[in-house]
């Protein structure tokens, strides 16, 4: 549906401009991969926004105690920090940090698939997850139940 409204927008002699939002909590390699690969073969121009978990949303909810705990269990020093997702504040994914994040985001929208790989190598050593096993430090058990 994505897809279909993109080209309708098109089609109607408008120019999308997408947004996109990278960090969310089971985020791995290959669905960097996939963006990217969309961005390419649509043409699409993107840089990615953080997922940002606002007060009040689904994710602050799940993941309030992981959030507070990134600023001292301070929530107002979480919300002086808030901003508009163009930078990284809370970072609710399992699989890649603050500077993961940034630094695959500039890969990212270079379509630098080489680097990216080359950390995936790295990332995988680090965190002892063979090649051909999915890239992501989340419990397939909880994966399961979500």
């Amino acid at each position: 549906t994505n897809i279909r409204s993109f080209f309708w927008t098109l089609e109607a002699g408008i120019r999308p401009i997408p947004n996109q939002i990278i960090g969310f909590p089971i985020e791995d390699f290959q669905s960097i991969y996939d963006n990217m690969d969309t961005w390419k073969k649509y043409g699409i121009k993107v840089k990615p926004f953080f997922a940002t978990p606002y007060p009040g949303s689904e994710w602050y909810r799940e993941y309030r105690e992981a959030i507070l705990a990134q600023y001292d269990n301070d929530l107002e020093k979480y919300l002086l920090d808030l901003g508009d997702a163009t930078r990284v504040t809370a970072v609710i994914s399992h699989n890649f940090n603050s500077v993961e994040l940034l630094g695959l985001r500039e890969l990212m929208i270079n379509f630098d698939y080489k680097r990216i790989r080359e950390y995936e190598d790295y990332w995988r050593k680090a965190h002892n997850i063979p090649d051909g096993q999915p890239s992501t430090l989340y419990s397939q058990k909880r994966l399961n139940v979500a």
